[in-house]
């Protein structure tokens, strides 16, 4: 594949790829240590306007704020430690025949059961294992279902393995329904959730997908197959190794072949592609992005938007991030769905746009922050941490330093480090819960999974509160 067609590669964690070959995960005491420059550097860099070596700019927004006064050294009131038989005495009754037996009965018949939190109870010091826990907003324990492996709902079934075989491996999974009944009988040696009314399911090393019924629609006869999306689903005859993939309709019907180097997947009705030796299109390679028949809605290139991508990612919120040379280096830009270059950039490393922002990096430095920008490609919210997620539900997790700076107490005098954690910010900026978690997920309907430490678990609600939370013993 020529360099300046689109790359396929999936934004499984909603970097760019770039950021996956160069997470931003504070490892190690050389990444920590840059921090402690950053501390100090940042705002002088803010005020000088400077963006590093790029030859542009992006434009800092008249309402850009900083985020407000942090709270440093917050305590946390841990739940009370239990020993292991006491966690086991106490998670173990969800899972005994009572509980079992009379728990679709108390379902609410308006809960959309794919709003609800998982929680998967180990079992401690050898003893006999639990099962996977769901939780509504409240934190009531609406469900428990009592297999070595669960899966979140969606669309009504949850898939569940039902044993482990001999290499400690799950086998036999199935579905059950919104009452945690098995609807669909546990045949297949591996499935994925269910998407637009189909779930891919292998038996015997070949994949193939099931209805709600578990009547299979297209037999298994792929090495691997992926969700449907916008009506069309993804399959390989081959193993991976080889790059040939089919787009198939609902019924098995092969709509193109085409080259997985050269496509993506689709996301808002559109997916990249590059198609080789398309006729009257530059130099024989189309690059561009398409709907689901598999016809352009634009291009790009220098015959149509005056610039070619590197690479170039799915549509989110509108916007799709593409790589762009520069004075002989690659960075990072968003085009519209018109296919303009909506946001130049430069940034050397991305987020996916979500409700309205993008988190973005502008230089390689170490010591360098994230920011947030708009559609404009204004910061809306200053360059300041060392970490970030996107928006979701309005909020943001993102990692600060817990120490003030020119601290000597506390971790930075024992190591010269200092201290980072995880807190959430709103699209203003402003802290809404302030940095105290040692891990931190993004909101999921309403609450939010974060630890205090590397044996908690807990789901806070927007304002910080715990709805629910365990430790496990010896934490």
């Amino acid at each position: 594949m020529n360099e300046n067609d689109c790359e396929s590669r999936p934004l499984s964690a909603q970097y760019a790829p770039a950021s996956r070959r160069q997470t931003t995960r504070l490892v190690g005491a050389v990444a920590i240590a840059a921090g402690v420059l950053l501390i100090v550097g940042v705002t002088w860099r803010q005020k000088d306007g400077d963006s590093g070596p790029s030859a542009v700019t992006p434009k800092v927004s008249a309402t850009s704020k900083d985020i407000g006064p942090l709270i440093y050294d917050i305590p946390w009131k841990a739940p009370p430690p239990l020993t292991a038989a006491e966690f086991q005495a106490k998670y173990a009754t969800y899972f005994e025949p009572e509980f079992q037996r009379t728990q679709g009965e108390r379902i609410p018949p308006d809960l959309d059961v794919d709003t609800l939190q998982s929680v998967f109870i180990r079992p401690v010091n050898g003893a006999p294992g639990l099962g996977t826990l769901f939780i509504d907003r409240a934190g009531a324990v609406v469900l428990a279902l009592k297999y070595p492996a669960v899966q979140r709902f969606s669309e009504g079934f949850a898939a569940v393995g039902t044993r482990i075989g001999s290499n400690r491996v799950v086998q036999s999974y199935g579905f059950v329904d919104r009452t945690g009944a098995m609807v669909i009988p546990p045949r297949y040696d591996h499935v994925e959730p269910f998407h637009e009314g189909l779930a891919p399911v292998t038996v015997d090393e070949k994949a193939g997908f099931i209805d709600r019924q578990g009547t299979m629609v297209i037999r298994p006869q792929y090495h691997f197959v992926g969700a449907f999306q916008n009506g069309v689903g993804y399959a390989r005859l081959k193993p991976v190794e080889s790059e040939k993939v089919q787009f198939i309709d609902r019924q098995g019907k092969v709509l193109l072949n085409a080259d997985s180097r050269e496509t993506g997947y689709f996301s808002e009705g559109l997916m990249r592609m590059g198609l080789k030796g398309t006729p009257g299109i530059d130099d024989g390679v189309a690059v561009g992005y398409v709907d689901s028949t598999f016809s352009f809605v634009f291009r790009l290139g220098k015959d149509s938007s005056g610039f070619r991508p590197g690479r170039c990612e799915e549509f989110h919120d509108g916007m799709a991030a593409v790589e762009v040379e520069r004075s002989n280096q690659w960075e990072w830009g968003f085009i519209n769905r018109e296919g303009k270059l909506a946001v130049p950039g430069p940034f050397f490393k991305v987020m996916s746009f979500s409700e309205g922002l993008a988190a973005v990096k502008r230089t390689r430095e170490m010591d360098d922050t994230w920011g947030y920008i708009d559609r404009a490609g204004s910061f809306v919210i200053r360059e300041r941490f060392f970490k970030v997620t996107s928006f979701a539900e309005g909020l943001a997790a993102v990692l600060l330093p817990l120490d003030k700076p020119g601290a000597t107490d506390g971790q930075s005098a024992k190591s010269g480090l200092p201290r980072v954690k995880w807190g959430y910010i709103d699209q203003q900026g402003q802290t809404t819960i302030e940095p105290r978690f040692y891990e931190a997920k993004p909101f999921r309907h309403g609450l939010a999974e974060v630890k205090e430490s590397p044996r908690h678990l807990g789901f806070i609600d927007k304002t910080g509160e715990y709805v629910w939370e365990m430790i496990l013993p010896g934490g």
